[in-house]
């Protein structure tokens, strides 16, 4: 994992963050290969940073999910290369509103793209079950709760092909606090399991990730405690 990933990870310096970010993408202008991929580096560090300032100062959140959104669509036009950059790519265009650059049928679109019509595509094995949870939160706000059941589900099968512990943690809590959630008493039984796994686990890899698991946990109904 290089330093910038580490640092975004870690939840190092916002000025590092960004520092290291404009740097690599200054490099790779410089030698004349802006790409893709450059673009989606770049938009990945804003996409980190912004998420830091939606509890407590939401105007810098809306300003670095702009510039995310701007280097997404770069992206777009120079043509996505690989899974991974769709995945991150679906997921900025997924949460940000549309007056911040955001459109969720852009990332369907994506998606529906890299998941299903080149499924045989080599990625990590944590980006399908990653792309597979943003493709089930814009179906179920679209109101097709029975397409998004079923992403969910997918996306389960693939959690113990999850070789960074870090990656489980994510796909573990969002998929159990989905069906904890939306499921009935039997799937709320099954899901609390999956928390616990997620919670358990960021306690020993990651202290902000167990942050990250407590407030979806609540947010989906369910208490840590």
């Amino acid at each position: 994992m290089d330093k910038l990933s580490e640092r975004i990870w870690g939840r190092g310096s916002v000025f590092l963050i960004i520092w290291s970010a404009r740097w690599a993408f200054l490099n790779s202008w410089l030698r004349g290969g802006l790409t893709a991929g450059s673009y989606t580096s770049f938009a990945v560090a804003h996409y980190s940073v912004a998420k830091r300032y939606v509890k407590w100062f939401p105007p810098l959140t809306a300003w670095h999910l702009r510039w995310a959104t701007f280097l997404d669509n770069r992206a777009i036009v120079l043509g996505l290369k690989t899974a991974e950059q769709a995945d991150v790519v679906a997921r900025h265009m997924a949460v940000a509103p549309h007056w911040l650059g955001g459109d969720v049928n852009v990332a369907d679109a994506l998606l529906t793209d890299w998941i299903y019509v080149r499924p045989k595509v080599m990625c990590e094995p944590h980006t399908r079950p990653l792309m597979l949870i943003t493709l089930r939160d814009i179906r179920q706000s679209k109101g097709n709760i029975r397409q998004a059941w079923e992403l969910n589900d997918e996306a389960r099968k693939l959690i113990d092909r999850i070789t960074d512990d870090r990656q489980r943690i994510r796909v573990l809590a969002s998929v159990g606090c989905f069906s904890f959630k939306h499921g009935n008493p039997k799937a709320r039984t099954d899901a609390s399991g999956l928390i616990w796994r997620a919670y358990s686990l960021a306690l020993k890899v990651s202290e902000d990730q167990v942050e990250k698991v407590k407030d979806e946990a609540r947010l989906s109904g369910y208490r840590l405690s």
